[in-house]
């Protein structure tokens, strides 16, 4: 089976906002696809790494000058292996199983390797108890602070939103004052996964509730919801999405997106949520609006997996290796084979027709180039499916 397209990213050309470059990552690999002209400008593939989760923010610079690079080579230089010498001797050591345990620890050669500091410049800004989530960085102008600052600050001022496992949204100064907490916003009662600057004032939240919450954040004031369930009552039954199982399923929100507005159609935000084969789509005046929200759901061919704007539509990357709606069951080899990886939309905003990347000459190969074998279906599901992992279980506390 061809491995799906996991993550997507595209590239702007230099000085426009015209996309050249479309960033696809299959499983280890990533290609630069040319939008242009559907040549694979390369492919790179990653070594294998693990990471843990963490609750920090750091600034990393962007452009290393000559003396980080000496210093990250230095703390690179490999170091001789240390002999392991035990605390214990023959004389220390009286039990059965404490001699065994001596015995162990004198076959060792060498130290066993301790946690090491991160070995590149960084500094850290902001810390959180519980795993960060997501992470956004806004700038206001002073006339955009309201008139309880408006006149007392003269430049801009940055903050740093951040989102974590605890159900919390925290709003901190940048840099140099990101210590300062300038409040929260507070009202999920499940984990918090994506956040979306909808407009300057207006941030979209979600993650493990029903619901979609829409914020005047700089305020902390909560000034909607949006029922996720209702929308998605309109979209027909598709694989295992359908019946119950669009009334009972955990949502869990995987994307929130934001798409400014173009020549001839508004902006929009939308949202893909965990093993959904439907994407949602919310105007942004329904969102500043007083009225209830209307939103739309559009069914998809496969459960969404990441998406970003084409210069005339939307590229959606969609799973074909899992049944619609399932984030276990696997459709047969024939149907993985013959089902796109790719999809594109004609409007951000929820019109227009999908069709299959292939439809268009110039994207042909991304969609049915070979990118990855997937021999391993149940690792597969653990790599595109991890948000709702995040659920707290047995009690709540977080582990």
């Amino acid at each position: 089976m061809k491995h799906p397209y996991q993550c997507i990213a595209a590239l702007d050309r230099v000085g426009t906002q015209e996309v050249s470059l479309l960033l696809a990552a299959s499983a280890h690999n990533l290609l630069a696809i040319d939008l242009t002209t559907g040549e694979i400008r390369s492919i790179w593939s990653a070594p294998s790494s693990s990471a843990a989760p963490f609750g920090d923010v750091y600034a990393l610079p962007l452009q290393h000058t000559l003396e980080d690079e000496q210093a990250f080579a230095i703390q690179q230089a490999e170091q001789a292996p240390k002999t392991f010498v035990p605390s214990a001797t023959n004389l220390t050591v009286h039990t059965a199983r404490n001699r065994k345990a001596l015995e162990a620890q004198l076959r060792q050669e060498t130290q066993a390797k301790t946690k090491e500091p991160l070995r590149f410049k960084h500094e850290v800004l902001l810390g959180h108890v519980s795993m960060l989530t997501d992470l956004l960085l806004a700038t206001l102008e002073p006339e955009d602070l309201g008139a309880e600052l408006n006149g007392s600050i003269s430049g801009p001022r940055s903050y740093i939103l951040t989102a974590d496992r605890d159900e919390h949204i925290r709003i901190s100064r940048g840099q140099p004052q990101s210590h300062v907490i300038e409040g929260f916003c507070l009202g999920h009662k499940e984990f918090v996964s994506k956040m979306c600057l909808a407009t300057p004032h207006v941030l979209v939240s979600g993650g493990g509730d029903d619901h979609l919450f829409v914020w005047d954040w700089l305020k902390g004031r909560l000034l909607k919801k949006i029922a996720i369930r209702d929308i998605l009552s309109s979209v027909p039954d598709v694989g295992e999405f359908d019946g119950d199982q669009k009334r009972e399923f955990s949502i869990a929100v995987t994307g929130i997106w934001g798409f400014p507005r173009r020549a001839k159609e508004k902006g929009a935000i939308l949202v893909a949520l965990e093993g959904v084969p439907a994407l949602i789509s919310v105007s942004l005046e329904a969102l500043q609006g007083a009225e209830p929200v209307q939103a739309t759901a559009t069914p998809l061919s496969g459960n969404v997996l990441d998406v970003v704007a084409d210069s005339d539509g939307l590229i959606i990357s969609v799973d074909n290796v899992h049944v619609p709606g399932s984030t276990t069951g696997v459709r047969s080899e024939q149907d993985a084979e013959e089902a796109s990886r790719l999809v594109w939309r004609g409007s951000a905003a929820g019109a227009g027709e999908e069709a299959a990347m292939s439809g268009k000459e110039q994207l042909a190969r991304a969609n049915q180039m070979d990118t990855a074998e997937t021999w391993k279906t149940e690792g597969l599901g653990e790599l595109l499916y991890g948000t709702a992992n995040l659920r707290k279980r047995g009690g709540g506390s977080d582990d």
